[in-house]
């Protein structure tokens, strides 16, 4: 998902155009003896790693020279405008899919889980065109003995509309209406400092550093 100009991006580039420094010498004034490793993660901070925000929140108020609330409200508003973005995505992509309970809500091998399918394990596509009043049947059918990673299903959500779910035990009777889509977060690995998509990732082989943005029930 593309990234728009984001709070904590606009807060950045106005500090540093008031003080009259550049990135490297923000990076300095935060505490980086590596400029080059400080400087990559101002990039993933206004690319909207807000985690990477929320560690170095008190290094990031030295070196732009304001309060720590500042930079805390800066994150708040990133993190809503991030998961606006997301929710619009999800919308504009939206298919009527079920999701997958399962037995562990973290997968047991983070790693291998996201390299090879991720989130995808957890889902179930219906039939092209099918009758929403066969998607119950279809889920059950289709639940697998053990999701990767995961162990056996517990049961299953069948997200109809971004607004709209229902949940059933594994033996297919209803047992919650839900008022929005049960949504699985994505995982990623990052290998040589570059994000890989669970997707890509399945393909990939090598010195692999995970990390996860995983939002299991």
């Amino acid at each position: 998902m593309a990234r728009k100009d984001l709070s904590i991006a606009r807060l950045i580039r106005r500090r540093m155009q008031d003080l009259g420094i550049t990135r490297g010498e923000l990076v300095r004034r935060m505490g980086y003896a590596n400029i080059a490793k400080g400087c990559r993660r101002i990039d993933q901070i206004c690319g909207g790693r807000v985690e990477f925000a929320e560690n170095l929140r008190v290094e990031l108020a030295e070196g732009l020279d304001v309060e720590v609330n500042v930079i805390d409200e800066s994150i708040e508003v990133t993190r809503a405008e991030l998961n606006e973005a997301e929710d619009q995505a999800y919308r504009a992509t939206f298919k009527p899919h079920a999701v997958i309970l399962t037995e562990q809500n973290v997968p047991s091998q983070i790693t291998f889980y996201a390299m090879t399918g991720g989130s995808g394990h957890r889902i179930i596509q219906f039939k092209e065109g099918s009758n929403p009043e066969t998607y119950a049947i279809q889920a059950r059918e289709a639940l697998p003995n053990v999701v990767p990673f995961l162990g056996a299903p517990t049961g299953y959500v069948i997200n109809y509309t971004p607004d709209f779910a229902l949940r059933f035990n594994k033996d297919g009777r209803l047992v919650a209406r839900l008022s929005r889509a049960f949504r699985v977060g994505q995982s990623s690995v990052a290998i040589g400092g570059k994000e890989i998509d669970e997707k890509t990732g399945a393909s990939l082989l090598g010195d692999v550093d995970f990390h996860s943005s995983l939002e299991l029930d």
